[in-house]
């Protein structure tokens, strides 16, 4: 009977051995979650072990794909909230040297930081959307570029001096406004 129970234990731990392996091998997986996943070992058999480290695997790959989606959508997101941000700080600053002495500097000032701000919260309120996994509203309407680049860079002319851009007028397109700046 000892001979009997050594065979079965010997048996048991050869037929376990690959869920064993897969076992040890989704451990060490987990413990690393913020890292995309390395595909796990394919065992050759037993054929219901193989298929589940496959089905693992393609699993393994829809969540590395949505987590370079996730972070891709925080760059943007993070770039996006940056620029208007940025030229909200520049405002406050202007004013804070020029506006009292400059009263136009003021009134401008107090527009564009209205403007942006207003562009600030309908970007947030965009991402809450998109969170919240529901259909990110744009509307399309003809935009004229011209008259957009040409604000734009009105609107930056105080903090960067330099910048200097001509463009044909008249050139429209059909477009989100927010999304253009």
């Amino acid at each position: 009977t000892s001979l009997g129970i050594i065979l079965i234990n010997l048996l048991s731990r050869r037929i376990t051995k690959p869920l064993t392996d897969l076992t040890a091998a989704v451990t060490a997986q987990t413990k690393q979650s913020t890292a995309p996943q390395a595909p796990l070992p394919i065992p050759e058999s037993p054929v219901e072990v193989q298929q589940l480290a496959t089905q693992f695997n393609h699993l393994l790959d829809q969540l590395n794909a949505q987590m370079l989606r996730e972070q891709q959508f925080v760059s943007d997101a993070s770039h996006e909230l940056r620029t208007p941000l940025t030229a909200i700080r520049g405002y406050v600053s202007l004013l804070q040297h020029h506006g009292k002495d400059h009263p136009e500097v003021f009134d401008e000032s107090l527009q564009f930081l209205d403007s942006e701000s207003l562009r600030l919260q309908e970007l947030v309120e965009s991402l809450l959307r998109v969170t919240r996994n529901e259909r990110l509203q744009v509307t399309l309407k003809p935009v004229t570029i011209s008259e957009l680049v040409t604000q734009l860079v009105q609107d930056y002319q105080e903090q960067v001096p330099s910048i200097q851009l001509t463009c044909q007028a008249g050139v429209t397109a059909n477009a989100d406004e927010n999304s253009l700046k």
